[in-house]
């Protein structure tokens, strides 16, 4: 790179060795993340209980690549995931540390990203100022403690690992259009970049809006859509709108799949917009004052104009962006900045919603790093290399700090909602979620008292419900937890989940034949659920059916892998099945 800053972003240079510092402050911060254990906020379902992830076959990899769970497509998250249970079984040490490790790779990654977007959009910037903008942009987005949700979270794997590969892929299209790059090396950097992006992709499906990032670069600071590039730039967008359409239409079947998405009937288009605008204001709120973060903000039963934190932002959000749209041409540091957070933080702003969300720290991981690039800018611009330095490790400091008392929050399942509980006492999902940290840890009183709770402050939450009925059934109260079940159907009539759970109940009382409705029903919902179909074999033994349990069996066996803990009991009722099959069962 000139003294004037517009040379080749991919050219190596001693000098950046500096932006080491960026993962190494990384590791500091999140110290504490590293013992940390697991909680239960999908941890149980994505991983500790997910058969698949616990041997490297060709069988586990079918289900990666051709299966969803939890609402996610997200085989490369899977795979990496598999690998740290063939490194250590589930100690959550190894499954941390991969989280932060590509965290950091993720905070030096970003520092060659800023570097290169600030060398084209302030080209008489000298390297120092310019370097040290990158620096402490990438600081400021590795340190912030809303990063601490998407690190210090065993699920949120796929968040860190698609978004390393993401920058990956920016930083490599950025290098591709550099000035004075060969045609062979700019091939290679775009072949990088595409391949960047697939297996981005197949972490997690947050690039579906990058071609349209992409061509807001283009605009400015890039200025690639004049006559000379634009049909390559457009070639180049197409081919990345071609993969994001294939990543897009994986997710949304997932979703639809694991039946993950609120209906529009639910949640109306009117509410999703108030969402959005709310969400644009809360991550950049919270971004630059980050205080009161928790692992969850729960989406309301109703959304209306009628009260103030949906008012203001539907109204000052398009505002803003309209104004920031007509004053491109005066500050399209401003405009382009802002679109970049849009069009990134559009795919999770609610238009698709699934969850109890209304809003969540991970989803400003990618979405906020324009802010990060801004704030770097201007402490070079206004206080020149040794203020940039001076502010940038202050703040870089007073983030860490942050982050690393947020990282204490997530330590277990207990702690973590109590920290929800602390801010908002009224929070049903935080209620339930701590009622089953005290169950698992066998105060089952005390989860009743949480989940009556959770029920008094939102009498239709279903799970409250659901986790109530395993709470009186664990206690003996068989009367009191089938008539919580039977509320959690009332209001989740087709939940496959909760009729497995009431089905396999029943059928333990004595009542097979109402226990095989339920079941029946379970598995027309989630037909690949090994648990449900052994509980639908036990249930038809009782019944008499012993060669429908032996099928019931044999295809659980058949797509189980072969560490599925179950296994060998499951074929010792295989056998006393086919005992009572009698001749010619299979």
């Amino acid at each position: 790179m000139s003294e004037g800053g517009t040379a080749d972003p991919a050219g190596p240079r001693f000098a950046r060795l500096w932006y080491l510092l960026a993962p190494l402050c990384v590791l500091v911060a999140f110290w504490p993340a590293l013992r940390a254990g697991w909680v239960n906020w999908d941890d149980d379902i994505a991983v500790q209980n997910n058969p698949w992830l616990r041997e490297l076959s060709a069988d586990s990899l079918r289900w990666m690549f051709t299966e969803s769970r939890v609402g996610h497509w997200t085989p490369l998250a899977w795979l990496s995931l598999a690998v740290n249970h063939a490194l250590h079984g589930f100690d959550p040490f190894g499954y941390h540390l991969g989280n932060v490790l590509l965290h950091a790779a993720s905070a030096w990654l970003a520092a060659f990203v800023f570097e290169a977007l600030l060398a084209r959009a302030v080209p008489d910037w000298q390297l120092a100022r310019l370097r040290s903008a990158a620096l402490v942009g990438a600081l400021l987005f590795a340190l912030h403690p809303l990063r601490v949700e998407s690190v210090a979270w065993i699920t949120e794997r796929r968040d860190v690992l698609s978004g390393v590969l993401w920058l990956g892929t920016l930083w490599a299209w950025l290098a591709a259009c550099a000035p004075g790059v060969s045609a062979r090396a700019r091939r290679v950097r775009l072949g990088l970049a595409f391949a960047c992006f697939a297996l981005s992709l197949l972490s997690k499906a947050w690039g579906l809006t990058f071609p349209a990032l992409l061509l807001v670069l283009c605009l400015w600071p890039l200025r690639r859509l004049g006559p000379g590039e634009r049909r390559a730039a457009l070639l180049e967008l197409a081919a990345f709108a071609v993969l994001a359409c294939v990543g897009g239409g994986l997710a949304i079947w997932a979703q639809s799949r694991d039946h993950a998405t609120i209906a529009l009937a639910e949640h109306t288009l009117f509410e999703r917009f108030l969402q959005a605008c709310y969400g644009v204001a809360f991550y950049a709120g919270k971004t630059l004052l980050p205080l009161d973060l928790h692992a969850l903000y729960p989406l309301p039963r109703e959304l209306g104009l009628d009260q103030p934190r949906f008012l203001w932002p539907a109204v000052l959000v398009p505002l803003a962006t309209l104004a920031l749209l007509a004053c491109a041409r005066r500050v399209p540091w401003a405009c382009t900045a802002w679109c970049a957070f849009g069009i990134t933080a559009a795919p999770i702003l609610g238009f698709t919603q699934s969850g109890v969300q209304l809003a969540a720290d991970r989803y400003t991981y990618l979405a906020c790093l324009p802010f990060a690039l801004l704030a770097g800018a201007a402490l070079a611009r206004w206080t020149g290399v040794r203020g940039t330095w001076i502010a940038g490790l202050a703040l870089g400091a007073l983030f860490g700090v942050a982050t690393w008392r947020q990282c204490g929050h997530w330590r277990d399942s207990r702690a973590l909602w109590e920290r929800v509980l602390s801010i908002d006492g009224e929070n049903y999902v935080a209620l339930y979620k701590r009622g089953k940290a005290r169950y698992d840890l066998g105060d089952v009183e005390g989860a009743v008292l949480d989940y009556r709770r959770a029920i008094v402050v939102d009498p239709h939450a279903a799970p409250a419900w659901f986790h109530l009925g395993d709470a009186e059934r664990m206690r003996g109260q068989s009367a009191e937890a089938l008539a919580a079940y039977e509320k959690a159907l009332e209001l989740r009539p087709d939940e496959p989940v909760y009729l497995g759970r009431r089905g396999t109940y029943l059928a333990e009382l004595g009542e097979p034949a109402r226990g095989l409705a339920d079941l029946d029903r379970a598995l027309e919902r989630m037909p690949n659920d090994l648990g449900v179909r052994v509980s639908r074999a036990s249930a038809r033994l009782l019944l008499g059916d012993a060669r429908g349990a032996v099928e019931d069996i044999e295809l659980a066996l058949a797509r189980a892998p072969a560490s599925w803990e179950p296994r060998e009991g499951v074929e010792r009722m295989l056998q006393v099945a086919r005992q009572r099959a009698g001749p010619g069962a299979p």
